[in-house]
């Protein structure tokens, strides 16, 4: 089990990932990274999975992962297909590292915080 990510019970996370120190904003971009990648994993091996994660997000992260969205943090799961890509920008004012934009720019989605 992954440890959660800081402020998961603060229905104000997205707010204080701006007032992160460096190292903060790294565990949580990495925990949230590493939990993207499993919700992703099992939707991919598992069409019922993947139908809960579209219908249902919050109820399907819990079922996976055991962490509870917090009310207040809204979590809007898309398929890319051959016509659709979706780019997902940060919280307005929140300037991306070097790393990040290469993430983004690389479709790797850590940006997308919740």
């Amino acid at each position: 089990m992954l440890d959660p990510p800081p402020f998961e019970n603060d229905n104000n996370a997205m707010n204080k990932l701006k007032y992160m120190s460096e190292s903060e904003r790294k565990r949580y971009m990495n925990t949230q990274s590493q939990i993207q990648k499993q919700l992703i994993a099992r939707a991919e091996a598992d069409e019922k999975f993947r139908a809960q994660l579209l219908e249902n997000p919050k109820a399907a992260i819990k079922d996976e992962t055991g962490l509870s969205v917090p009310d207040g943090i809204n979590i809007r799961v898309v398929e890319d297909d051959a016509s659709d890509y979706h780019l997902v920008l940060p919280p307005a004012g929140r300037n991306l590292s070097d790393h990040e934009m290469g993430g983004v720019a690389g479709g790797i989605g850590d940006i997308d915080t919740w």
